[in-house]
């Protein structure tokens, strides 16, 4: 048995006058010209991660610098020394990711990395102890004043390792 026609719907016709305007964000107009309120607006380029490399070695920087390009799009901010690498984290941060030498003149990697856990900053910290030809020997720094591993990897370990941080 059909079912009576729900009157308070529109009709059939009514359905067919409402349209839809591919040319503009406010996707509908029914019958009117006016255009609903919208907060649609164009979709924003998701935000490169960002990196702050802190190196005296111009050796290492060099080194280091050609393989995070390979990333892809990564924001790169360098310091040359504790203090700086101290004063970025705290006036240019949040940072995704730290790599810092170990011994940087004024106050070493590990001293800014106490400084930042102390502050509350949870930014993962690298930090570079020596590099053996193709080898790095990294210590990652965990929570406040603890070290979570040190270890000796490749470049290519150490960049596995830096993607995994910035993007997942």
């Amino acid at each position: 048995m059909p079912q009576p026609r729900d009157k308070s719907r529109q009709s059939a016709t009514h359905e067919g006058e409402c349209s839809l305007d591919l040319g503009d964000t406010a996707a509908a107009r029914c019958g009117s010209e006016t255009q609903p309120n919208s907060d649609w607006g164009p979709i924003a380029e998701p935000e490169a991660p960002r990196l702050l490399l802190a190196c005296q070695d111009e050796a290492i920087r060099l080194a280091l610098l050609p393989l995070f390009e390979t990333l892809g799009a990564i924001s790169i901010h360098e310091a040359s020394d504790g203090s700086q690498l101290d004063n970025l984290l705290l006036h240019s941060g949040p940072f995704d990711l730290v790599i810092s030498q170990a011994a940087l003149p004024g106050s070493r990697g590990l001293e800014v990395l106490t400084k930042a856990r102390e502050r509350g900053d949870e930014t993962p910290f690298v930090l570079i102890q020596s590099v053996h030809q193709n080898f790095v020997r990294i210590t990652i720094g965990g929570g406040l004043n603890s070290i979570v591993s040190t270890r000796l990897v490749n470049v290519v370990a150490l960049l596995d390792l830096v993607r995994q941080i910035l993007f997942g």
